[in-house]
């Protein structure tokens, strides 16, 4: 009787042991999951600084090319209104050379203030709350906060997962996964409705 006893004992001790080292190992690997999640939010976060300093860069670019385009046809207007312009006037060259002058000014004058707004709408301008709550219209900024709350959420889950006793439920972490949220690309399409376009 005492032998049997014992064994029970044993196995039961075993069974424990066994399930101790399961629930460890489980914990492991959801924290490895989550450790995982928590470096790719923390890695789209740390590109949205890279990512405004192009719409930035975008934007002096546009600016940059209308100055440009637009001192080329002041000086092609120049050229014509000067005293000898006459002259100039008959060729049919400068004729071309004016109109596609005056298409390129347009364009590039167009694509200028879309870089601008672009620009401003994704850093969140005060101007613009209003517009980017018409459109409902992600920002990069909008991005940010959300990177920061997703990863906050993590570091909580990380927290509880260490704590977590033996017998309680996995769900929660198993079933957490990465969303990947991008600020929107193309905020322009309320900006073609404005009353200026």
């Amino acid at each position: 009787m005492k032998l049997k006893n014992e064994l029970e004992n044993e196995t039961s001790m075993g069974d424990t042991e066994e399930e101790q080292r399961q629930h460890e190992a489980l914990k492991a690997e959801l924290m490895e999951k989550l450790d995982y999640i928590s470096m790719l939010y923390q890695r789209q976060y740390d590109g949205i600084d890279k990512r405004i300093k192009k719409y930035k860069s975008d934007m002096y670019n546009a600016v940059l090319l209308f100055v440009i385009v637009a001192t080329v046809d002041g000086i092609l207007s120049a050229m014509l209104a000067s005293p000898g312009g006459g002259i100039l006037g008959m060729s049919i060259e400068i004729w071309v050379a004016a109109i596609s002058l005056f298409i390129a000014l347009i364009k590039t004058g167009k694509g200028m203030i879309s870089a601008i707004f672009t620009y401003n709408v994704q850093i969140e301008k005060k101007s613009l709350l209003q517009y980017i709550r018409k459109y409902d219209i992600f920002t990069i900024e909008e991005e940010r906060r959300y990177c920061c709350r997703k990863l906050d959420e993590v570091t909580d889950l990380k927290k509880k997962l260490k704590d977590l006793e033996q017998g309680m439920k996995y769900t929660e972490y198993a079933d957490y996964e990465y969303i990947e949220k991008r600020a929107d690309a193309d905020v322009l399409d309320g900006f073609y409705k404005l009353p200026l376009w």
